[in-house]
Order: structure tokens, then C-alpha cells, then sequence
């Protein structure tokens, strides 16, 4: 495969539209989980879900595609710029981008988690020990629960110039063939293997096959628009995933891995799911769409950043409404178009507010200068 990489700067359409329905999709995997941890009580809202478990659960499988295709998003556009196998730019680059507002987050993060905690103790007497499991979870990687992912990514990043200098050296077809193979180790090491820190190499090894994955498909599909055969593909990813769900449903119901089963074939190296989520982002890049999303895609990262402490404060202002009703689904879907919309909210505001923090302390620039830049 000797053909030219696809351009790495013009918004693609498709693409866009898949950034945007991973966000969502993201948002209906915490929500939904809420309600699917009511069925093994790992969640306090009691057991009025009991009967609409499936239809949480549904949501919750169907939604399995966003980590992966996050991922393979991220790999397919970076490994395609030649320019990140200089470590300095990239690095550089990777910081001012994504670097300064994971730093910002886990700090706020930090203190509202710390904030909780300390209620707890003064009110509700709690062990005073609790107040430390804020600073485990910050060493660890996971200021807050969705916070895993870009601590888990910052090591995929680390390896961004050496994959693509792997790739140069060994060629595309050599590349692709690397690629499809890294899944199936990673596979394993995702069922065998148990990572403390988020941030570790081994739980980053997990993902780089995606990363790498991601590029190969757009390279491989980027001139083979065939909306026919996407759709098809898309399909076929959300067969797999309701496949998915019925095996997860029994497991559930037969208590066959103990109390809290709410994840054995849900991960995002479950082979299902891995099958699932190719298909999906295959699908994607096959068609063509001619819809252009405006500002929305490139608020996706922000919109990840708010949504989780958004839905959890959703979850303690409103907790003896969350279980008012007997549908689990519409209430999920409430739920998410509410934490997604304020979650745009909240995006825009940070976005203007970091813009002019920018161009009064010239903080970019001054970032930028690191390394001869």
C-alpha cells in the first residue's frame, strides 16, 4: 500500500459525526450504569429498576463502541502526520492541547472529590480515613472515574514517535499486519493482567493496537467511499453488540460472576466488542456525509471532561427523582440529553474563558517556545 496518506487537517464529515456519537454514546454508558448497578445493588438508589434492567443494560452494551472508537480516532489522524515523529513537537503539541486541561481537571476534580469527602466525615460520620482515598485515586490515575482514559492515553501518546517511526521503516503493509496483530494480545492482557495505576504501560499496551488500528483503516478506506457498505458495517457492529448484550443479560440474571457483573463482556478489549467496534469505525470511514457539525467536534474533548461531574452532581441534587419511574429508558435518555447539554454549556464557557487567560498571559506561546519551537 503505496498510496498517500489521507490529508490530516480538513475536517472529514464522517469522522466528526462519529467523534460526536462516541461523546454521546460515553454519557449513555455512565448514566445507564446507575441503573444497571441497581440489579446487584453496586448503586444506592435501590432496586425500583429491577423490572427495566434489560432495557438499562441495552443501552449500556449498545454504547460499548465509544472508548475503542475514541481511541482509533485519535490514532487515525495523529499517525497520519509525519510531523509527530519529531518527539519535541509532539510532545509540545500533546501538552498544550490535551495536557494543560487533563492538569486542570484532575485538580478540580481532586478538590470536589476531596470536598464530598470531608462532608461525609463532618456530617455523616464517616471514617476520617476516607479523606486519603482522594489522593489514592489521583496517584492512581482516576481524579475521577472517567478520567482513566486520558491517563491511560498519556502512554500511547509517549509512543507516538516510535510507531510512527516503526511505520516509515517497516512500510504500510508490514504496519497493517503489526496492527492486526497487536489486538490479540492486547486482548489477553486486558482478561489476565490487573493494572493499579491507569497510567501504566501495561494498561496503555492494551489500547495501542486501536491507536494503531485507527490509522490503518482511514489510510486503507480513505478514497473507497461506499455508503451501502458502510451502513452495512455499522449494522454489523450493532449486531455484535446486542449479541453482546443477551449473553451479558443471562449472566446478570444467573449471578454467574457474583455481585457485580456489570462488565465481564463489556470491556473495551472483550473480543465482542473489539469485533463491534472495528466494524463500526469501518463502517464510518466508508461513508460519506455531507453535514458539516460546525464547533461541536472540536468540543468533545471538554464535553468528556464536564459530563461525569455533571452527572454526578444530577445524581445528589436529585437522587430520590432518579427512581420515580418505572422506564428506565426514557429516563436514561433525559438524563443524557440534560448532561450533554450542559456539558456543551460548560465546554463553550471554558473555551472562551481559557482563550482570553491565553491572550492575556500568552501561555501557549510561551509553551510553544519549549524546545526551540
Amino acid at each position: 500500500m503505496n498510496k498517500k496518506n489521507p490529508d490530516t487537517h480538513r475536517r472529514e464529515n464522517n469522522y466528526d459525526f462519529l467523534r460526536i456519537l462516541s461523546t454521546m454514546a460515553v454519557i449513555v454508558i455512565h448514566v445507564s450504569s446507575v441503573y444497571t448497578g441497581a440489579i446487584t445493588y453496586t448503586e444506592p438508589i435501590g432496586d425500583v429498576f429491577i423490572y427495566d434492567m434489560d432495557i438499562a443494560l441495552l443501552f449500556n452494551t449498545l454504547s460499548r463502541f465509544a472508548v475503542p472508537c475514541f481511541v482509533m480516532l485519535s490514532g487515525a489522524f495523529i499517525l497520519a502526520d509525519t510531523r509527530n515523529s519529531e518527539g519535541v513537537f509532539f510532545y509540545r503539541k500533546i501538552l498544550i492541547k490535551l495536557g494543560i486541561p487533563v492538569m486542570v481537571f484532575s485538580i478540580l476534580y481532586f478538590c470536589y472529590s476531596l470536598l464530598i469527602r470531608l462532608f461525609g466525615v463532618i456530617v455523616n460520620d464517616n471514617p476520617s480515613l476516607e479523606l486519603i482515598l482522594p489522593v489514592k485515586d489521583l496517584v492512581k490515575g482516576a481524579p475521577f472515574y472517567h478520567m482513566w482514559y486520558l491517563y491511560m492515553m498519556a502512554f500511547v501518546y509517549l509512543l507516538v514517535p516510535l510507531i510512527i517511526l516503526f511505520k516509515q521503516k517497516t512500510g504500510e503493509k508490514n504496519f497493517e499486519k503489526a496492527a492486526w496483530l497487536f489486538i490479540l494480545p492486547a486482548c489477553l492482557s486486558e482478561f489476565t493482567s490487573t493494572h493499579f495505576f491507569m497510567w501504566d504501560l501495561g494498561s496503555s499496551f492494551c489500547y495501542t493496537g486501536y491507536f494503531m488500528l485507527g490509522y490503518v483503516l482511514r489510510n486503507r478506506l480513505a478514497d473507497k467511499r461506499q455508503n451501502g457498505k458502510g451502513i452495512s458495517l455499522i449494522m454489523a457492529g450493532v449486531v455484535m453488540e446486542i449479541i453482546t448484550y443477551l449473553f451479558q443479560y443471562y449472566q446478570v440474571l444467573d449471578k454467574v460472576t457474583g455481585k457485580n457483573t456489570g462488565y465481564a463482556l463489556l470491556g473495551p478489549c472483550s473480543p465482542s466488542i473489539v469485533t463491534a467496534s472495528i466494524f463500526i469505525f469501518s463502517g464510518f470511514s466508508l461513508i460519506g456525509i455531507s453535514h458539516n457539525f460546525g464547533k461541536l467536534p472540536s468540543l468533545t474533548f471538554l464535553i468528556y471532561l464536564f459530563h461525569a461531574g455533571i452527572w454526578d452532581l444530577i445524581q445528589r441534587l436529585c437522587r430520590s427523582r432518579i427512581g420515580m419511574t418505572n422506564n428506565a429508558g426514557i429516563l436514561i435518555l433525559i438524563n443524557v440529553i440534560i448532561v450533554f447539554t450542559l456539558s456543551v454549556m460548560c465546554s463553550v464557557v471554558y473555551k472562551e474563558l481559557w482563550k482570553k487567560m491565553n491572550k492575556r498571559f500568552c501561555i501557549e506561546n510561551r509553551l510553544y517556545r519549549i524546545g526551540g519551537g
